[in-house]
């Protein structure tokens, strides 16, 4: 869960608390309009005051149970990372399968499978996965980068040259040089052969 789940919680948050004021500040502004009405505005104060404690408490669920499954993916990508680094490409990709469905918006998630996908030959499906950080992350070199050297592996030069290209230019832009360097040396080297 990236920035945008972050925001989703902060307008939540600050949604429920001017909520909160307007209906505890009500009763109030309907006494000062209507002075010889003070005992509606006690009634009225009766169900506000509950009603506040119920919306801060569904709020702060929300906020865990959030924060719960950004963990429980995070937990997930880690052992897929170690799975596939000791051979085990199978069980990484299950693990990594289920931190994508907890969390969809992983680009770490999709980034490893699919590089344990592409390890495995199924280059279809790390297209897929490439594809999908380009989505969440159109400005990341790496998708670009991991999806060019996949069409090449699949025999689609064009294709991996222009996703090449793409990944060393934005190398260039956010100017991390040597990723830069590598990407037009190896884009040569596509060249020449």
């Amino acid at each position: 869960m990236a920035k945008n789940d972050d925001s989703f919680l902060f307008n939540l948050f600050l949604i429920t608390f001017l909520f909160v004021i307007l209906i505890n500040v009500a009763p109030l502004l309907f006494t000062l309009i209507y002075p010889n009405a003070i005992h509606f505005s006690w009634v009225f104060y009766w169900i506000t005051i509950p009603l506040s404690g119920l919306l801060i408490l569904g709020v702060g669920l929300i906020a865990v149970l959030t924060l719960k499954i950004k963990g429980d993916s995070q937990t997930y990508i880690r052992e897929g990372i170690n799975l596939r680094e000791k051979g085990d490409l199978e069980r990484a990709i299950q693990s990594l399968n289920t931190a994508i469905e907890m969390n969809p918006s992983s680009f770490k998630a999709y980034s490893i499978r699919g590089l344990a996908l592409t390890e495995k030959g199924n280059l279809e499906a790390a297209i897929q996965d490439f594809n999908q950080m380009v989505k969440l992350v159109p400005k990341n070199p790496i998708a670009h980068y991991y999806r060019g050297v996949t069409y090449l592996d699949q025999g689609e030069k064009e294709k991996a040259l222009h996703e090449l290209e793409t990944a060393a230019n934005l190398f260039r832009q956010q100017k991390q040089e040597k990723r830069y360097q590598e990407t037009v040396e190896f884009i040569r080297e596509l060249d020449r052969s």
